[in-house]
């Protein structure tokens, strides 16, 4: 075993959680690598260090508190992925309505306000449900206003 692989068993060889085996190849490296067995003592150290100190439990209430700022912490993130969600949500309506918007300029249809040239432009999109306008709908109010009628009969000119 080599020294990089030592480093990253020391703590467990040192806390004796290792099985027999890899404790017995750690055993022989240690015997002949002096840098291991310097950092296995400087770490046991520490521990030493650690163990002197005197034991901390916490105050009446941390874990209620602990617990009450987690809540928070968990709403808090709720409520930035809904805004999140809301937002997006916006501005993919208002790509829709962008790109459908340039989809009827360049077609034609918007910037001569002809019924003949939507009627053509829906008739290209083979959107059989819309052939169709009912009377009571915008769309029929919107092709049967006068500036659209006068458009229509220009186009039909």
């Amino acid at each position: 075993m080599n020294c990089r692989k030592i480093k990253k068993r020391m703590s467990a060889y040192a806390d004796g959680e290792l099985p027999e085996n890899i404790r017995s190849v750690m055993d022989e490296h240690l015997a002949s690598c002096p840098a291991c067995r310097e950092r296995l003592g400087n770490l046991s150290g520490v521990w030493e260090v650690l163990n002197m100190l005197p034991d901390v439990s916490p105050g009446t209430g941390f874990y209620a508190r602990l617990d009450a700022r987690r809540r928070r912490t968990e709403e808090t993130v709720f409520h930035v992925w809904q805004r999140a969600a809301m937002a997006l949500s916006v501005a993919s309506v208002i790509c829709l309505g962008i790109v459908t918007g340039s989809m009827l300029v360049r077609n034609g249809s918007s910037s001569t306000g002809s019924r003949a040239a939507s009627q053509d432009w829906l008739a290209g999109l083979q959107l059989e449900t819309l052939d169709e306008v009912p009377e009571s709908s915008l769309s029929a109010l919107y092709f049967s206003s006068p500036q659209n009628e006068a458009d229509g009969e220009a186009a039909d000119e």
